[in-house]
């Protein structure tokens, strides 16, 4: 893997902090708002952590943000590319659309 600078390393080690603590990883905007950067700035540190394969997260998925365990590589199903990467993210179920659980009144036919 490559070498992190300071600020990716301290990002890396929040996001890691904050998923032990909380059972569920953070938003861009916990991330953004615990470290004093702007969202541009946050959501840069995550593409260079994704990008070194330091954090994964599947494409329109919230708070799916994980850090990398090298050890247990899984298969992540939604990734941005369309094409499936290997990281140690647990598998998801896909949102919902339409249908009655999406906001229609079931006892309506």
């Amino acid at each position: 893997m490559e070498k992190l600078s300071v600020r990716q390393q301290q990002v890396f080690d929040y996001i890691s902090r904050y998923c032990t603590e909380n059972g569920f990883c953070p938003s861009l905007a916990d991330i953004s708002q615990a470290m004093g950067l702007c969202a541009s700035t946050a959501v840069a540190h995550v593409n260079a952590l994704k990008k070194k394969k330091y954090v994964v997260s599947e494409y329109r998925i919230g708070r799916s943000l994980r850090p990398v365990d090298p050890e247990k590589p899984v298969t992540v199903l939604h990734s941005e590319s369309g094409a499936n990467d290997t990281a140690p993210v647990e598998r998801r179920k896909p949102l919902l659309k339409g249908g009655d659980y999406a906001g229609r009144n079931a006892s309506k036919n």
